[in-house]
């Protein structure tokens, strides 16, 4: 059974890649390339995970998933970092590391309830 999934990345053609694949799995996908745009989003269409860039340009990752916590609650957040090092908040679920291993990142969305 698919999920209901946000991707909020700035990279064009991660997010482009990350919502073909989704869908490929049937999922339902909406996308957003600012963090301003994510969390309207995540209120209005009100997903069961949120895929975040922590690197996003108008508003820090982690403060854009403690707004969506904020206006949100009970969905699965999953942080999409650069690295494996940097600060790793409680806010989020799930940490994985761009780009994410198709296999890792099936089991984190499919496996949140």
């Amino acid at each position: 059974m698919g999920r209901h999934v946000l991707i909020v990345d700035d990279h064009a053609d991660s997010l482009e890649a990350l919502q073909e694949l989704l869908r490929s799995w049937a999922h339902e996908v909406d996308v957003a390339a600012t963090g301003a745009e994510g969390i309207a989003l995540a209120r209005d269409r009100r997903p069961d995970v949120v895929l975040l860039d922590i690197g996003l340009p108008d508003i820090d990752g982690y403060e854009v998933a403690r707004r969506i916590r904020a206006v949100r609650d009970g969905l699965v957040l999953i942080a999409l970092t650069g690295s494996e090092q940097g600060e790793k908040a409680e806010i989020f679920d799930a940490y994985l590391v761009k780009p994410p291993e198709p296999l890792v990142l099936r089991a984190a969305i499919e496996g949140a309830s």
